[in-house]
């Protein structure tokens, strides 16, 4: 029998953009709103979530990788601004935003999707929305506050930072939150 693990595909972020993030949620907190925070640490871009996947598919899924962003060079972006998912008043995920070479991101994306579908990993409905998850609702919120946290403490310099790999990463849950293990990488190339 396979061993199965939990599984999906990130572009990592550096520690200055983990900082602002873990500055946010300070920001956040004082403000009282009720939510579950994401450690700083472990924070990533999130490009597709696999799910259960057997450790065998892991060669696949590299080489799915290199398709996809083997020749792409590396990314310019920024962490910028401050939203939700789905609207303020059923708000059930706070993320910061991605700003920059977001029409290269999309790209990678695209070429992922196509690239994983034929090893059994279905294209997502939802349109991709590049994003760095702050915190998940423990409830329903107060809109008139979130919307007025996000208003003041979403007024922050972008932090630009260069992605130069993505990765496939498994994710094991544990008490105190999710322990994320690097199991292969692709660097963007050199332009």
């Amino acid at each position: 029998m396979q061993e199965r693990i939990r599984a999906f595909i990130a572009i990592p972020i550096p520690g200055e953009v983990k900082a602002q993030a873990l500055d946010i949620q300070t920001q956040f907190r004082k403000a009282g709103l009720r939510l579950r925070w994401v450690k700083p640490h472990g924070m990533h871009l999130t490009l597709k979530f696999l799910g259960d996947i057997d450790r065998a598919q892991v060669a696949a899924i590299e080489t799915a990788l290199q398709t996809a962003a083997g020749t792409s060079p590396p990314l310019k972006l920024a962490a910028q601004g401050i939203g939700v998912f789905p609207a303020p008043k059923k708000a059930r995920v706070l993320w910061i935003g991605v700003a920059g070479d977001t029409s290269a991101l999309h790209a990678i994306h695209g070429r992922l999707e196509n690239a994983l579908e034929p090893l059994g990993f279905k294209p997502e409905k939802r349109r991709f929305s590049a994003h760095l998850t702050l915190a998940r609702a423990k409830g329903r919120l107060d809109p008139i506050q979130l919307v007025g946290g996000m208003e003041t403490i979403g007024r922050f310099e972008p932090v630009w930072f260069e992605a130069r790999e993505v990765a496939l990463f498994r994710s094991d849950l544990k008490p105190d939150g999710a322990v994320y293990t690097k199991l292969a990488a692709v660097s963007f190339s050199n332009p």
